[in-house]
């Protein structure tokens, strides 16, 4: 974005018109500030984090490319939004993915229970190259996505619900049954490369199916990092381009009604694992916070 772009941005999102001065100056004064929060401490355990990389238009010496923007977004115990975050890279990547990791255990990040991340190959071991006790969920949108890439579009929207019964499925044992129904059925041999694809990700969608339905809309996609609560798409274009990450409200985000739905919800998730794991945080599940029977640590 050029500086005549960002202006405009500022007027649309806020009324406001600032001068081309006036963003060069602001730009230049808060880079320290920027450095500083980019290698900020971070908390030693995190129950859940979403990675995810969008794609934004971002000027380069003079040039405007496509460049990837790295964004991890963590749930802290109290169920608030922290973005750990941003790193810009030409294109998304594994061997990248696995500096980031690299960086946050740098950065204090000792354990992080569930990671929940798009299809990208090599990303489930690159976090637990790292973090080896982090269970990886495959988000299941992404993987919904990438399937019906295989069909035509006159046959996407009666593709969708046969595919719904798998992922809706009660547990890992159901889920596995509606796969091989739906293989064995008539979208299944018309489109084989759909349960290819399925089977090729399955390690990484069985943890889906160990939590209860209230704890599944939490991690079933890494789609939250792209929702209008934090403007991502918008912001990302005009923060990256004028190299202020400061602007995308970097702290703890504190959503109140999301907080006390989402902390209810973590309460049942973290139960299986030892206090230990949390120190400092009395989380207990509340009386409609179901618990689940995932795996120990």
């Amino acid at each position: 974005m050029t500086v005549r772009e960002i202006r405009g941005h500022l007027e649309e999102l806020y009324g406001i018109d600032v001068s081309p001065e006036l963003i060069s100056a602001v730009t230049d004064a808060v880079l320290e500030e920027v450095a500083e929060w980019q290698n900020r401490p971070l908390d030693a355990i995190y129950p859940l984090v979403f990675f995810d990389a969008i794609r934004v238009k971002i000027r380069d010496e003079g040039f405007v490319r496509n460049k990837a923007v790295y964004i991890a977004l963590g749930i802290l115990p109290d169920g608030t939004k922290e973005i750990l975050g941003i790193w810009i890279e030409q294109t998304e990547g594994a061997k990248f993915w696995l500096r980031v990791m690299n960086e946050l255990k740098s950065r204090g990040v000792a354990d992080v229970l569930i990671a929940v991340v798009d299809g990208l190959k090599g990303f489930p071991e690159a976090i637990n190259a790292v973090f080896p006790q982090t269970v990886v969920q495959t988000c299941i949108v992404h993987l919904i996505r990438h399937s019906l890439e295989f069909v035509s579009w006159k046959d996407r929207k009666p593709v969708v619900p046969a595919l719904r019964a798998i992922y809706r499925a009660k547990d890992a044992e159901a889920g596995m049954k509606a796969l091989e129904e739906f293989e064995a059925g008539y979208w299944g041999q018309r489109y084989p490369a759909i349960t290819q694809s399925w089977r090729r990700n399955w390690q990484h969608v069985v943890p889906f199916f160990a939590f209860p339905e209230s704890v599944r809309r939490i991690i079933y996609t890494t789609d939250d990092i792209d929702k209008r609560d934090f403007g991502f798409l918008d912001s990302c274009a005009f923060i990256c381009s004028a190299q202020v990450s400061v602007f995308l409200r970097p702290g703890p985000q504190d959503f109140p009604c999301e907080r006390v739905e989402t902390q209810s919800r973590l309460a049942g998730a973290m139960a299986p694992w030892p206090a230990a794991r949390f120190p400092g945080h009395a989380l207990t599940a509340s009386s409609t916070a179901p618990f689940w029977s995932g795996p120990g640590r």
